[in-house]
């Protein structure tokens, strides 16, 4: 349910203003000392409203992933409540606590499908937004949106437009930020587009469901994936059909996820390193210490130089 109150900013803003245009309409029947009387009230009005202001209650955001969380607060700029809370802790009982009026950020596929209903049993109003939703083609139980850089600037553009809604004062600084984002996103989308170009219907090897929808991005076509929506143990399938293309030299280069636990894919490693073949690993998750945007450069700029080193 979305919430829209009016915003505590306005409501102390407009008490002021209406404190001071009190004092203005009325000066013509006022003794000439209220003029510094009336001066020092508003400034005291004034340095009332900035403490309060400072003192404000955050935006509360919850999420299930940290790229969401970075992305959030990259966009605020300032102080803000983010929870990354993960699908584990709210199978039991009251696990998840929303703060009132929380901002509750969810994709469209199954695997947010738990952070959802949490969100439906709150106790006191939240606000739910869809932030991705994958294409019709892809499995919507498996979604990899950090790659998809056009629906990330739509969610960037959805978070930042709720939080401008929420705090009609910081609106100019979070646009700011949002300009500053999306023009990195640019950036980055420039340069897929030329390895796109560059290496156009390349055939490359893929390990699981991201490296082919990865492969799929850039236009490429992917080989060596028997069955989708694979996750751990390479199953007989999957692993006859890599190490069959690995083999034929099938593919230029070789894409696997490191984030899936997978002890078989080691040997599919050494031998597309024996074959010379390169291998990229790519990652679900975005790590510790890095923001999204210079994650995703990395990523992709690993990609790119994996196709150099397998050009003729």
């Amino acid at each position: 349910m979305l919430d829209k109150p009016t915003s505590p900013l306005n409501r102390r803003n407009d008490a002021v203003l209406e404190f001071e245009n009190s004092w203005m309409l009325n000066k013509s029947t006022r003794e000439p000392a209220t003029s510094a009387i009336r001066r020092s009230l508003v400034a005291a009005a004034w340095f009332l409203f900035a403490i309060t202001s400072a003192s404000a209650e955050p935006v509360h955001v919850v999420v299930a992933d940290r790229a969401y969380a970075d992305l959030v607060e990259t966009i605020a700029g300032s102080p803000i409540s983010v929870a990354v809370v993960g699908s584990s802790i709210a199978r039991g009982e009251n696990a998840i606590t929303f703060p009132p009026g929380s901002l509750v950020l969810c994709s469209g596929t199954r695997a947010d499908a738990w952070l959802r209903d949490a969100a439906s049993r709150a106790v006191a109003p939240v606000t739910v937004l869809d932030v991705y939703r994958p294409a019709e083609d892809h499995d919507s139980n498996i979604a990899f949106p950090w790659y998809d850089l056009p629906a990330i600037a739509v969610f960037s553009r959805t978070i930042a437009n709720e939080l401008a809604h929420r705090e009609p004062a910081a609106a100019s600084r979070v646009e700011a930020n949002l300009n500053r984002l999306l023009g990195d996103f640019k950036a980055i989308k420039d340069r897929l587009d030329k390895v796109a170009r560059d290496y156009a219907h390349s055939d490359v090897i893929v390990a699981d469901d991201l490296s082919r929808d990865v492969a799929r991005q850039l236009g490429f076509k992917a080989l060596g994936l028997a069955n989708r929506g694979q996750r751990g143990a390479l199953p007989p399938t999957n692993l006859t059909s890599l190490q069959e293309a690995i083999q034929r030299h099938a593919g230029s280069i070789f894409l696997y996820d490191k984030d899936i636990p997978n002890p078989a894919i080691k040997r599919v490693i050494a031998a597309a390193t024996d074959s010379g073949i390169p291998v990229v690993a790519l990652q679900e998750k975005l790590p510790t210490g890095l923001h999204y945007q210079r994650w995703a450069r990395r990523q992709w700029n690993t990609i790119h130089g994996a196709l150099n080193e397998a050009a003729p």
